[in-house]
């Protein structure tokens, strides 16, 4: 520190090094003598200069200058600078990636659970805030197939036990005088029968068990269509020569089926012609299905109503056919559990078009 009574006097004046005014002579010159200076004035662009005269009649010089080559930021700089700022990107990116890595996993194996119903647990690893998450996910899982399973098991034992009491009144009935009241009595015990085979079948269904894999649409499509004309049904394919989805072969199979078999029971036109036409596309990723037939159609009302468990329209009364209202509630079932959409609409030509979208 100087003390102010150490001052004698204090010259400060602002310059360029290129170009000095006539105004700055005498103070270089009275500097000339002090080697610092001029090698300062010399590499410099000197921006402030000044000198501050001691007591003991020394000067004291000072300067603030920017060195023109520091001004000039070498390239090698810039690009160590951009290297690293690259490498600081790509450790965030990847730091942030492993981090979602559970988020990404959970929302694969949620979407498993209701396409798929691929109930497997998922590791509980990875951020703190996921953790919880993940835990309540497995516990969901659990639940689930533990709902579904007693459900099943439920519903076949009761549709079994159903049978003995079932076959004990039909025996009874036998040794009843014929009539009218017989008959009666007979139909509606064929009725129920009817109605837990479908229901058994319903519990046990296959695509519960079987594994999705890749499957050749088209031959599938065929081999169903060469059984129906083998027992004398008018029904064509129009499709592709190849197409190849991942389902549930044995299931989509029954969903088919069970959509041919509602256009041979209430397909017909007026004059009792049946005429069932197959189209399947494939487009981005996207199959769809078309049954149609020439009967008289569904009420639009109707379409939310056919899919409901033992729901049967007038025309459909009765157990001819096996006609007990699971049909297309089973169709609809498979349909969901594959993740796709079931739709109905009547042609203007008339006759019901199933609409089939998988995904």
């Amino acid at each position: 520190m100087i003390a102010p009574s150490q001052i004698k006097d204090i010259r400060i004046v602002s310059v360029k090094s290129e170009q000095l005014d006539v105004g700055m002579s005498k103070m270089h010159a009275m500097l000339s003598d002090n080697p610092m200076h001029k090698k300062m004035n010399n590499s410099y662009n000197l921006q402030l200069t000044g000198s501050i005269l001691l007591a003991n009649q020394h000067w004291l010089n000072f300067n603030s200058a920017i060195d023109e080559k520091i001004v000039q930021l070498p390239l090698k700089a810039v690009i160590l600078v951009f290297v690293f700022t690259l490498l600081i990107l790509i450790s965030m990116t990847w730091t942030v990636k492993r981090a979602l890595r559970p988020i990404d996993e959970l929302a694969v194996a949620a979407n498993k659970v209701g396409s798929e119903r691929n109930f497997k647990a998922l590791p509980v690893i990875g951020p703190s805030e996921v953790i919880p998450t993940i835990i309540a996910f497995n516990k969901m899982q659990s639940n689930l197939s533990k709902f579904i399973n007693d459900r099943t098991k439920m519903l076949s034992a009761i549709s079994h036990d159903l049978k003995t009491p079932l076959t004990s009144l039909r025996l009874r009935l036998e040794f009843i005088a014929p009539g009218e009241d017989q008959a009666r009595m007979l139909d509606t015990i064929a009725q129920m029968e009817e109605m837990l085979k479908a229901t058994l079948a319903f519990s046990k269904s296959n695509w519960q068990r079987e594994e999705k894999q890749e499957t050749e649409i088209v031959s599938l499509l065929t081999t169903i269509c060469d059984d129906y004309r083998d027992r004398g049904i008018n029904i064509q394919l129009k499709s592709h020569n190849k197409l190849v989805f991942r389902l549930w072969p044995i299931a989509f199979r029954r969903v088919i089926e069970n959509l041919v078999n509602n256009s041979i029971a209430h397909g017909k036109d007026l004059q009792g012609n049946l005429d069932i036409t197959i189209e399947a596309l494939l487009t981005s990723g996207i199959l769809t299905i078309y049954v149609r037939d020439t009967g008289r159609g569904i009420d639009k009302s109707q379409f939310k109503e056919v899919i409901k468990p033992f729901v049967r329209l007038d025309k459909a009364r009765g157990t001819q056919n096996s006609s007990v209202g699971l049909g297309l509630a089973i169709t609809h079932s498979i349909i969901e559990e594959h993740g796709g959409k079931l739709t109905f609409n009547n042609q203007k030509m008339g006759g019901l078009e199933v609409k089939i979208t998988l995904s």
